[in-house]
């Protein structure tokens, strides 16, 4: 995984999202091609059609407890300590109701995030900056292999970690793109879909070639078996022809 892992636990569940900050940059003419290029990168290598959310179940109300039977022996496992403790149903049920007032609690601000995704009705992605660390992955690449974009390579394994205001990026309609941070990790969780990290945009002097580092984690569709957290990291190639921006080729970096 990328970055700084955050965890947060619950009574039901825990998750992790990774954080970096984004820092707003002006609108100056190089940087609007910047964001019309990383909004090319998003829309075509970002999964729509398969990207779920990463907590599609609504939480569950811990007054829908179903009482176990109590004269019968049940073993639990701790999924932060993987032991194993055996109690009868009696005894689950007498601990259950010690803490039923937290798990209340709990519920009760689930379900405030959880309004937040249907006020949205969107999957949000967190947006962050390739951090540069992960520009070194660069080093295995031979730039006499991609001729013209020799130059790009070295500058774009040089390039400062870049600023990036989601709102500019021009996303398909059915995602919301907001900054990668603590606040809206802990704010959108019920709307959070993935994360993408971009890294700065370099241009050759002829306005014609460019190459950005992308890479994502995103939840697989819960219609798939293979349902999970997965993601990768690409090099594109972009190249202006009859005035319009493609990217011309793609390097995969890694994949998860």
């Amino acid at each position: 995984m990328i970055g700084v892992t955050f965890m947060r636990f619950t009574a039901s569940r825990a998750y992790a999202v990774l954080l970096f900050v984004p820092i707003v940059v002006t609108g100056q003419p190089e940087e609007r091609l910047k964001y019309e290029l990383a909004t090319l990168a998003f829309n075509q290598y970002f999964p729509a059609t398969e990207c779920d959310y990463l907590y599609p179940e609504k939480p569950i109300d811990p007054e829908q407890y179903i009482p176990l039977e109590p004269d019968s022996i049940y073993t639990f496992f701790d999924p932060d300590s993987y032991e194993a403790t055996t109690m009868s149903g009696a005894v689950h049920d007498s601990l259950y109701r010690l803490k039923l007032p937290g798990l209340k609690s709990e519920y009760k601000k689930d379900m405030e995030l959880w309004a937040i995704r249907e006020q949205i009705g969107k999957r949000t992605i967190l947006v962050g900056a390739t951090p540069q660390y992960r520009l070194q992955e660069l080093n295995v690449i031979d730039p006499v292999q991609y001729p013209g974009y020799e130059t790009l390579l070295n500058r774009l394994r040089q390039s400062a970690e870049a600023q990036w205001d989601p709102e500019k990026i021009t996303a398909d309609s059915a995602f919301l793109l907001l900054p990668l941070s603590l606040r809206n990790a802990e704010t959108y969780i019920y709307a959070i879909a993935g994360f993408i990290w971009l890294s700065d945009i370099v241009i050759n002097q002829e306005n014609n070639k460019a190459l950005i580092h992308f890479s994502t984690h995103y939840m697989i569709g819960k219609a798939r078996p293979d349902r999970g957290l997965t993601g990768f990291g690409t090099l594109l190639f972009l190249a202006k022809k009859n005035s319009i921006w493609k990217v011309e080729k793609s390097r995969l970096l890694w994949e998860e």
